[in-house]
């Protein structure tokens, strides 16, 4: 066993979602999970998809929605799909150092898991 191997792992936490509209209960779990893993571990992940009323709001308007809440612009990720960890690392701003010692954690609600699984 090599001393490296010996490191703590990256944590990375994305938190993804449509958040059509961003609100204080979206603001209320990122929140929490910053208190949980730290600030430099949590990621928002969401699309820049729109679709009619249903989801009516671009990437840039949901980041404006979650820095006006106050969430860090550094801290809110487009993704094709949110879901996938190879479509949120493609954008560059997450970064992983080391594969085989990180750790993604999904924050996805009980609620939408029920109504539509994501993974």
């Amino acid at each position: 066993m090599f001393i490296n191997e010996l490191s703590e792992p990256q944590i990375l936490v994305i938190y993804p979602g449509r958040f059509q509209p961003f609100h204080k209960g979206h603001y209320a779990v990122y929140n929490w999970l910053t208190g949980k893993f730290g600030r430099n571990n949590v990621w928002i992940a969401t699309s820049n998809k729109t679709d009619g009323a249903k989801s009516p709001f671009t990437f840039s308007e949901k980041s404006y929605f979650m820095q006006l809440t106050g969430v860090p612009a550094d801290r809110i990720v487009q993704a094709a799909n949110p879901y996938q960890l190879d479509s949120i690392l493609a954008g560059g701003q997450v970064t992983v150092h080391s594969p085989e010692n990180t750790v993604a954690i999904f924050a996805v609600s009980q609620k939408d898991m029920e109504e539509d699984p994501r993974f």
